[in-house]
């Protein structure tokens, strides 16, 4: 691994070297993938690590959007739970009024109102988290879609045993976006049982996502985000050791 963390280090002082690069899109993600472009790596969204069993974030000095650790779905109770939590709770889009679309930030002891009838937060019970949710009047109606705690350990495992974040400057100029990418810090994962304590306080956040796509080539197309996990970038020393 050490291997892999130097030649990723060494590759990032290239790109460093180059001072301002123009984007390659003007998505809001476009600092990551125009530094994974660099790095020779296509657009990754699988459950694997980015470069070479290492995770790749990339944030703006300015910026204070959170950082996304993973995504997964439901492991039930149905196949599809996602869209049936969807088809019973969601909204319409508001230029897509036949689809509909969700998008709940959930909490252990916090609860998100929900097409303005339905309170959603999330109960840990038997290594379970639970999806709850009540009616405006804090009647329960149902308590049944769950993540495991295994799933979410492999989740965690498989994609952030060891995660570097990289900083960059942003400018505009000319109606086109630059990047300079100023400095890179390694971290390794600290265990699942501290994971799970974040949860509890809120330090990681979970949201519930599922919207209509509005980018050309997927145009009105519906983009299941599922379950969200994120953390703000401000504390992510919570959850990883820092590698000198």
């Amino acid at each position: 691994m050490n291997d892999n963390i130097e030649n990723l280090k060494e590759k990032f002082l290239c790109i460093k070297n180059k001072g301002w690069i123009e984007s390659i899109s003007n998505s809001c993600g476009s600092v990551g993938i125009t530094f994974e472009r660099l790095l020779g790596n296509k657009e990754n969204c699988s459950s694997l690590p980015d470069y070479n069993n290492i995770e790749l974030k990339c944030t703006t000095v300015s910026s204070t959007c959170p950082i996304t650790l993973f995504s997964m779905s439901f492991d039930g109770p149905s196949l599809y739970e996602t869209l049936r939590i969807i088809n019973r709770y969601g909204y319409p889009d508001k230029i897509f009024k036949s689809k509909k679309i969700i998008y709940a930030n959930l909490g252990i002891k916090s609860n998100y109102l929900v097409s303005n009838l339905y309170y959603f937060s999330l109960k840990m019970e038997k290594e379970k988290i639970y999806l709850v949710i009540k009616d405006l009047n804090d009647n329960l109606i149902e308590k049944k879609s769950y993540i495991t705690f295994q799933s979410i350990q492999n989740h965690l495992y498989k994609k952030l045993k060891y995660l570097a974040i990289i900083n960059a400057y942003k400018k505009n100029k000319n109606g086109k976006k630059y990047f300079k990418y100023i400095n890179l810090s390694m971290y390794k994962i600290k265990d699942f049982d501290t994971f799970l304590e974040l949860i509890e306080k809120g330090i990681i956040k979970i949201s519930l996502i599922s919207r209509i796509n509005k980018s050309k080539k997927h145009y009105g197309k519906i983009s299941y985000k599922n379950i969200i996990f994120n953390i703000s970038k401000y504390n992510i020393n919570y959850l990883f050791d820092k590698i000198n």
